[in-house]
């Protein structure tokens, strides 16, 4: 399982070269740390270090397994998920989303069929398109009443802001839908 290598291996990942090899000294299997060391990278964008910037054993191994069971859902290489990831990831920590939201995103992209490689540049634009990127985006959201923010400032969770979107535009006929889609997403 994926997230025991990584509590295992989870000390040495910053050192080991790329395309290095790591036997499994338990069950004498080879371990590509290249997929470790991205997982690793994306860990990090997330806040699951110490403030000295080792790992954090136990948020990494939780974080782990959620893109672990992520990739298992959708069907797409750990590799290719912590790529997306890495992607939607900066965007996703500006508004304070967990790695379960964005596990959720990507997801819910790949049931979609959007490639993992467009995944994480697809969700951080969603993200900010939520957010009013621009003065047409956010007057259009207002106008739909819809927040990605919590009355306390809070970033809501992904399902519920996808489920808010869908519930807004299922009131409306299939024209009016495009055109509010447009002025949010562009």
């Amino acid at each position: 399982c994926l997230s025991r290598y990584a509590i295992e291996e989870g000390r040495i990942v910053h050192n080991i070269p790329n395309g290095y090899f790591y036997k499994d000294k338990k069950f004498n299997i080879p371990i590509d740390m290249k997929p470790m060391r991205a997982l690793r990278k994306v860990l990090s964008i997330y806040g699951m270090e110490n403030d000295d910037g080792s790992l954090n054993e136990d948020l990494f191994n939780r974080g782990a397994s959620s893109i672990a069971k992520a990739a298992a859902v959708s069907q797409t290489s750990v590799e290719s998920l912590t790529s997306a990831m890495r992607q939607a990831g900066p965007a996703a920590a500006r508004f304070g989303m967990g790695i379960n939201d964005v596990n959720l995103g990507m997801v819910v992209l790949a049931k979609a069929g959007v490639d993992a490689s467009m995944a994480g540049t697809a969700f951080r634009n969603f993200l900010t398109d939520l957010s009013g990127r621009t003065p047409k985006a956010s007057k259009a959201l207002q106008e739909l009443g819809l927040s990605m923010f919590t009355a306390s400032g809070e970033t809501k969770p992904f399902i519920q802001m996808v489920t808010e979107l869908q519930d807004a535009l299922q009131k409306l006929n299939t024209k009016d839908q495009n055109e509010w889609i447009s002025k949010i997403f562009g």
